[in-house]
């Protein structure tokens, strides 16, 4: 079980293994994995680099530290479209080596040193004994390769970290690694089965004679899960020495990724594409304002193409109507220092569009000017807005829609023929 403590936003994956150090050690790898999304980078002689710090702490079963240290790492990104692309990460390992037989929580701390971002992620662990026939833990990954020595590499297999465990289209070979400890015969089995979200066998695979003259050997493959349709799953593994049966599994998740053609955007409609205070929901806002500079260029990507009408199309109609929207505010509403985008005219014209009724009255000698903005669609919208201070400064006194701001003496500060007309409206 994985427990998480987000703190601005920044996000990473965590998980880890046991294996066999000698019948009363544990050995453990923890891995972690951190998106190029989630940490601010900087440019430095031609390419980007992001800092961060990563604390682990082990904690054993007398809520003491066991062991808490701290250090720095650093991730370099050609450029941004690449990182997207390869959908980069910071991808690493810590080893430990514990007592067995001890119930441990370890948590990492992840902090990005130039924003402050930071999440915790603690995970549980019971060291076990390791004096008889049993296993290690299922390790997963998506690349599997041979290899003599290395951080990644055990017994001849040279593993990169993957502690999401999500396969799909751009991963569908699951690689899988196991090591079994004081195999009691000569020959044996081994079972390989794939369980759905609900325990219940989703595949059962060949079982695999074993003839084995060690007592310690590794069980090494990969599955191509390609075809499997998305969801969580869980792959379990049986190892027979022909009486005894000793099982082992690891939970994984499949997930396809839809292709979208990726529309960037244009130099000239990214000061417009960044004004999504007025469309975008209060959680999107939080998401977007938390992310480094290279983070918000991706998401507003993704924001303006998930509003796409046509996807199939070149042209994103609704960022075109917007950016039209934004640019007739900015020239009919603006006053002194203020943009008309800003002012709340402005707010009410990029979110809803133009009216299909304007009832000016600029010029009226018993009360000062206001405008009455009426919608035949949406329910029949209407927003009165008024300029107390003749500066066109102009603000809502009225609006049938229950969000907006309302003054009760509305009625007083314009016409008696227009409240009357407002009122038989409502």
């Amino acid at each position: 079980m994985i427990y998480i403590y987000i703190l601005s936003l920044l996000s990473f994956s965590m998980d880890m293994a046991s294996f066999r150090d000698t019948d009363s050690t544990t050995y453990v790898e923890v891995y972690y994995s951190v998106s190029y999304h989630s940490l601010k980078y900087i440019k430095e002689k031609g390419r980007y680099k992001a800092a961060f710090s990563i604390t682990i702490n082990v904690k054993g079963q007398s809520g003491k530290d066991s062991l808490k240290y701290t250090f720095s790492r650093v991730s370099y990104i050609a450029n941004i479209k690449d990182a997207e692309d390869r959908d980069l990460k910071a991808t690493d390992l810590i080893p430990l080596t514990l007592p067995s037989n001890q119930d441990y929580s370890i948590s990492l701390t992840v902090v990005d040193n130039s924003t402050g971002k930071k999440q915790i992620k603690i995970m549980f662990l019971h060291s076990r004994q390791w004096n008889k026939f049993c296993t290690s833990d299922i390790q997963l990954s998506h690349t599997m390769t041979s290899g003599k020595e290395g951080k990644f590499t055990k017994n001849g297999y040279r593993l990169i970290p993957y502690p999401e465990r999500v396969f799909g289209t751009s991963k569908p070979i699951m690689d899988y690694y196991l090591e079994i400890y004081h195999f009691p015969k000569k020959r044996g089995k081994i079972f390989y089965q794939i369980l759905d979200k609900n325990g219940k066998t989703y595949k059962n695979f060949p079982q695999k004679s074993i003839s084995i003259p060690y007592k310690n050997f590794v069980e090494a493959g990969g599955i191509n899960i390609i075809a499997m349709p998305e969801g969580a799953y869980t792959f379990k593994i049986g190892v027979c020495d022909g009486i005894d049966t000793i099982y082992t599994k690891k939970p994984f998740s499949i997930y396809k990724k839809r292709i979208r053609v990726r529309r960037k955007l244009l130099p000239e409609y990214l000061p417009y594409a960044k004004f999504i205070d007025y469309i975008a929901t209060p959680k999107e806002l939080d998401m977007y304002n938390a992310l480094s500079d290279s983070g918000k260029l991706v998401f507003l990507e993704r924001f303006w193409a998930k509003r796409d009408p046509t996807p199939q199309t070149p042209k994103n109609e609704y960022l075109e109507e917007f950016i039209k929207r934004i640019k007739y505010a900015d020239e009919h509403f603006s006053y002194i220092n203020v943009l008309g985008r800003e002012t709340t005219r402005g707010r009410i014209y990029v979110k809803f569009g133009p009216p299909d009724e304007i009832v000016s009255r600029i010029h009226e000698v018993s009360v000062k000017p206001y405008e009455i903005w009426k919608y035949y669609s949406g329910n029949g919208m209407v927003f009165i807005f008024a300029d107390f201070s003749y500066s066109g400064r102009y603000e809502i006194i009225y609006s049938n829609l229950s969000s907006e701001p309302y003054d009760p003496n509305w009625k007083s500060y314009i016409l008696s023929e227009d409240a009357q007309d407002i009122l038989q409206r409502r």
